[in-house]
């Protein structure tokens, strides 16, 4: 039996996995990378938990990925421009016309909800001579119509056709549309993807069909005054990465590590796009707030488990879902740059809380506003410190395995792991450089 195939036998007998790894520099540029190979036999939707670990020697990505212009407009390219990213939720727009803006790799877009109570995405601007439609961060199109507030052309609000168009003979009009963006609802996340002809967001992620569904997330609702924006002079990874890891908690966050141990974390998703997992709440704590108590109740037929426990989860590449017993937590990343990033911060709560007249949002809001400002700080330090020519990538933790796992998937996702496997066919020979392939 072949080397290679031995080793897929021997497996697939055991239902493991091996990790192989090696540092190499990639096509004489000096990036050194960190590229491993995972070879699973279990459904990636298991409810066993582990704790998520960095190989050993696994190290940082080196400090041109969060400098270089180059490798931005490729993230653009091949990441932002490609992948379904999350931008609101469906309770931001509740009546027919009501529109929020957004925009995603340089390109502004609106979503609205037209009479049909569907949702629909656009590009911001009119066939006509290119002026913006949506001119406000929010606000409603009224009469079921988009109209351009320039010359006037009149777009149908069902399906973005044009309607009307002084001094255009109407035989022309099916030439004009706007320009349509592929959206999908997830549990009442609103999700936009450039690529005009995707894969269907579950198609591409079937473990998430009804892996939040005690969480009720398409019957929860954001309040107007429940969005925090921030803007932060930092790359969009170090946020992400920030996240993923809760081994800077102690140092940082010291009114969190009084509710939740920070070393309470496990996993079940633990490669690919999605990453994360549940950490516990202490004896006697509700859930995340200044106080750790709340009058609001935990969402109806939430699991007792689940109510001593929050889960964060990551939806690569621009989305944290973090989930309590009695709300919901979203943080939605747009890079604005190789070194700015704009960061949404939303609570979802039940509608049986939001109609009670002592509803208030703010103790949620209030912890969280002060532990995000916490990371907000330490992100833009990193992106300071990085500045330094002498700067060199550090070694990751044990601890640190998500966002290790992270790298992973953002190098994949920028074919460099395919230009690592080339590397390593030309100078290994044998079996392991073709499984590097996989």
């Amino acid at each position: 039996m072949p080397q290679g195939q031995a080793f897929a036998a021997h497996a697939r007998a055991t239902k493991g996995f091996q990790h192989y790894f090696r540092d190499r520099n990639i096509d004489g540029q000096g990036v050194s990378c960190l590229f491993s190979v995972r070879i699973f036999w279990k459904e990636s939707r298991m409810r066993t938990y582990v704790r998520a670990s960095a190989p050993a020697g696994a190290r940082c990505l080196p400090r041109n990925y969060f400098f270089s212009d180059e490798i931005y407009r490729k993230e653009e390219a091949k990441i932002f421009r490609r992948s379904w990213m999350v931008v609101g939720h469906q309770s931001q727009i509740i009546s027919p016309g009501s529109y929020f803006q957004t925009s995603i790799a340089g390109e502004n877009l609106f979503v609205v909800r037209n009479e049909e109570n569907q949702i629909r995405a656009y590009r911001n601007f009119c066939t006509h001579k290119g002026h913006v439609l949506a001119e406000k961060p929010s606000g409603r199109f009224d009469h079921g119509c988009m109209v351009c507030p320039y010359h006037g052309y009149n777009f149908n609000l069902a399906d973005g056709t044009l309607h009307s168009a002084k001094g255009l003979d109407p035989k022309l009009f099916h030439r004009y549309p706007l320009a349509r963006v592929a959206l999908e609802i997830w549990d009442g996340l609103i999700l936009v993807n450039l690529d005009p002809h995707p894969k269907s967001f579950l198609g591409q992620f079937p473990m998430l069909q009804g892996k939040f569904a005690e969480w009720k997330l398409g019957e929860l609702q954001c309040p107007p005054r429940a969005i925090i924006d921030y803007v932060l002079d930092t790359n969009w990874k170090i946020p992400y990465q920030n996240y993923s890891e809760c081994f800077h908690c102690p140092m940082i966050h010291k009114a969190l590590v009084k509710l939740s141990p920070p070393t309470s974390g496990v996993n079940d998703l633990t490669r690919g796009a999605i990453l994360g997992g549940p950490m516990d709440l202490r004896e006697g704590v509700q859930t995340l707030t200044d106080t750790g108590q709340t009058n609001r109740q935990p969402i109806p037929g939430l699991s007792s488990e689940n109510q001593g426990r929050v889960y964060y989860y990551t939806i690569f590449p621009t989305a944290f879902l973090s989930l309590h017993p009695d709300y919901v937590m979203v943080h939605i990343l747009r890079p604005m740059g190789v070194a700015k990033t704009h960061i949404r911060c939303m609570w979802l709560f039940h509608p049986s809380e939001l109609n009670k007249a002592e509803f208030s949002p703010s103790d949620a809001m209030s912890f969280w506003d002060n532990v995000n400002k916490e990371d907000w700080k330490a992100c833009e330090n990193c992106q300071v410190g990085m500045t330094s020519e002498a700067y060199r990538p550090g070694p990751y933790v044990s601890s640190e395995g998500l966002s290790w796992a992270f790298d992973q998937h953002y190098l994949s996702q920028l074919s460099l792991l395919h230009a690592a496997a080339a590397y390593c066919r030309s100078k290994w020979n044998g079996a392991f450089g073709r499984w590097l392939t996989v």
